[in-house]
């Protein structure tokens, strides 16, 4: 039994709203180029730097995250965009233009490729966060580690978004967890999603153990300004049918972090775990360690 287990490819399926395409930090020290470059110059303080190279996503638009958000020069209109994960500036015909996600101009195409929120979809105020400023420290707190000493974590950090089909991307390197891109970054108020593997190609991945952590277990997130300390409340096993929208991806007044990967059964036929395993864990109360 455990032995077919290993033999599987984990996919990790999260419902939620807003469609970006995944990304993972660069081993280099990436710049801007291009119209990147000349809307970061324009708006510099509303980008931030670039924690990763220009890369294609896969409907043809090209993507460059950055400590604040994602810039995308979209395939539709040739437009070059930034978003913070709630609003949009765009470097259109008069310049720099500022909107919401779910706003458009009235020269921008109708279909823009990558697109910034999902339109329509009731998670849209659960998880798109007003922009983080900044952390204790006066600096942006962009993940790099998860540490979960109570199983044996420790993980790079991915950043992702979502599918076309609206699902949590999983981490395209199995051994990393994924933190999504659009919510609050470590310690801001809000629900903060990570994703993992269990399994993958024969071996145990870093969520191979997350159903055995008990509340009161520590969860570290290492970042650029310190590290954040988490208490888990609480650990779920859900349908993978089950919606997921209220208890997992519900808005947070305080900075919590949900912990997600797939389990239980596996159907042999679809390829797939038919359970989710999800940990709620919070902000200690003197958990920012520089």
């Amino acid at each position: 039994m455990v032995a077919m287990r290993l033999l599987t490819d984990c996919a990790v399926a999260v419902v939620a709203a807003l469609i970006l395409a995944s990304t993972v930090f660069a081993q280099s020290i990436p710049e801007f180029q291009l119209g990147f470059r000349a809307l970061a110059e324009q708006v510099p303080q509303v980008v931030g730097s670039p924690v990763e190279d220009e890369h294609w996503g896969e409907r043809g638009d090209s993507l460059q995250g950055t400590t604040r958000g994602l810039m995308v020069w979209r395939k539709a209109d040739n437009w070059t965009v930034f978003t913070d994960g709630s609003r949009t500036w765009v470097n259109g015909p008069v310049g720099v233009q500022q909107r919401r996600n779910d706003e458009r101009f009235s020269w921008e195409a109708a279909e823009q490729g990558t697109r910034l929120v999902a339109e329509g979809s009731p998670l849209r105020s659960a998880l798109a966060s007003p922009p983080y400023e900044g952390s204790k420290s006066g600096q942006v707190g962009l993940p790099a580690r998860l540490t979960i000493p109570a199983i044996g974590v420790d993980a790079e950090f991915e950043f992702v978004g979502l599918t076309p089909a609206g699902a949590m991307e999983a981490p395209k390197d199995p051994d990393k967890v994924a933190w999504y891109l659009a919510g609050p970054r470590p310690g801001a108020p809000g629900n903060a999603a990570v994703a993992g593997h269990v399994d993958w190609g024969g071996k145990v991945r870093p969520f191979w153990r997350l159903s055995e952590l008990k509340p009161g277990d520590t969860i570290e997130v290492i970042a650029g300004d310190g590290t954040y300390r988490f208490a888990v409340q609480w650990s779920r096993w859900y349908d993978a049918n089950e919606s997921l929208l209220g208890d997992v991806f519900g808005s947070s007044s305080v900075p919590e972090i949900t912990l997600i990967t797939c389990g239980g059964e596996f159907d042999r036929q679809t390829r797939q775990y038919l359970s989710r395993m999800v940990v709620r864990a919070v902000l200690d109360s003197d958990g920012t360690i520089p």
